[in-house]
């Protein structure tokens, strides 16, 4: 019976770092004032950010938890490998509030303003420019993906119910 409730553990307990796997969002910039009509981008970062009330995930280029970051506007095309640095991706309570990047050809940047995500592009080479707003979804749905916390809570729920089962049968 002992190993059969080992193997059980094991069984509930393996799979809880496949959670923690990658996440990614796609960006749709919207023009406001400009003359380019606004872009599409996405970003991946390496963990789902934290839900709580008032909890803060912050993911780095420089420490690699902000794997991938790219966008395309006017026809340009923005990875991390453009950047100068320090570009990160950060959620508050679970909701996108800041995205912070700087191109190395043109400046593109997005940061969180009064009244939701705002983006800037300004070509210097022909001056072409647009300011807009910016919206983030996941990538393939809004996909509900199982906590690790939930996964063992069921899992010790089970191990308690078979605890329970063999007491009743050596009884």
């Amino acid at each position: 019976m002992r190993k059969f409730l080992l193997g059980l553990t094991l069984i509930l307990v393996a799979p809880l770092a496949a959670y923690a796997s990658p996440v990614s969002y796609d960006l749709v910039l919207t023009n406001v004032i400009g003359n380019i009509s606004g872009g599409t981008g996405s970003f991946t970062i390496d963990n789902a950010p934290d839900t709580a009330l008032n909890s803060v995930s912050t993911y780095l280029q420089s420490d690699n938890s902000l794997s991938a970051m790219s966008f395309l506007i006017d026809g340009t095309s923005f990875s991390l490998a453009d950047t100068f640095g320090g570009t990160l991706a950060q959620f508050i309570s679970g909701d996108l509030s800041d995205i912070t990047y700087f191109g190395i050809n043109s400046t593109f940047t997005i940061s969180l303003a009064a009244n939701g995500l705002q983006y800037q592009f300004y070509n210097a080479a022909n001056g072409d420019n647009s300011i807009g707003t910016v919206s983030a979804s996941l990538a393939g749905g809004d996909t509900a993906v199982p906590e690790p916390n939930s996964v063992l809570l069921f899992g010790t729920g089970l191990l308690a119910f078979a605890a329970i089962g063999s007491r009743k049968l050596l009884a």
